[in-house]
């Protein structure tokens, strides 16, 4: 029996465009393969394949196999993120609590609440220091004082703004950038931080859940920046 007439008589599989047309909202999902897109290609595969050389069973196999690792691969990723969002709202929630201790964090500006007002801070320094100074500027970029400081050793040191600008006259109250530089014997700069004291009176939740705490020095820092919590 030829089986010409057989292959010619089927009828050709035709997806059904609107229903089996994928939306992509951007670019970058229409160039990458969901685990639907691969299990409608092996579908199609199945469809069109030569009905005088079917797929291999061990072929076929093989195919099962590698679709059944991506659908887990898929199933592991989303419970990833749902433990990550789960761990992002415990944090939110026990961010609560820390209301009202007391802090030091690492900071890059200070607020001057009146005129003559004292702030004291605290350089970090990763290795001993030949010459440290401390540049502080005003809003607007101009700059208002610089603390020398000389030689400092390794570790952290207080230190106090006397809330004077360069000239020695007091300083309008307001906000304040600061930002420290240390370089060694050598003439290499080397790592530096400044932290603040305060208080923690509120809370802000970014878009992911995770919290930033506002601090009556007017700093709004990430849990990242703490240094100590009393």
């Amino acid at each position: 029996m030829s089986t010409q007439g057989i292959i010619s008589s089927s009828p050709v599989f035709q997806p059904d465009k609107e229903k089996d047309a994928i939306e992509y909202k951007t670019a970058q999902e229409k160039g990458s393969l969901s685990k639907d897109d691969f299990m409608m290609l092996f579908v199609t595969q199945l469809q069109y394949q030569d009905p005088m050389s079917p797929m291999e069973s061990a072929e076929m196999a093989s195919q099962m196999a590698q679709f059944n690792m991506l659908d887990l691969m898929y199933e592991n990723n989303e419970a990833m993120n749902n433990l990550a969002k789960t761990y992002q709202t415990s944090t939110g929630l026990s961010a609560v609590s820390l209301i009202g201790h007391t802090v030091h964090h690492k900071a890059d500006s200070m607020v001057l609440e009146f005129q003559g007002e004292t702030r004291e801070l605290f350089l970090e320094l990763g290795s001993d220091a030949a010459d440290v100074a401390i540049e502080i500027r005003d809003s607007s970029g101009k700059l208002v004082n610089i603390l020398e400081l000389g030689s400092e050793p390794e570790g952290r040191a207080p230190v106090q703004w006397d809330g004077t600008d360069i000239n020695g006259n007091p300083a309008e109250p307001g906000k304040y950038y600061i930002r420290a530089s240390a370089i060694d014997q050598h003439g290499d700069e080397i790592d530096s931080d400044l932290w603040l004291p305060g208080r923690i009176e509120g809370i802000n939740y970014q878009d992911d859940g995770s919290p930033l705490f506002r601090i009556n020095n007017g700093s709004v820092i990430g849990i990242e920046d703490l240094l100590s919590i009393s």
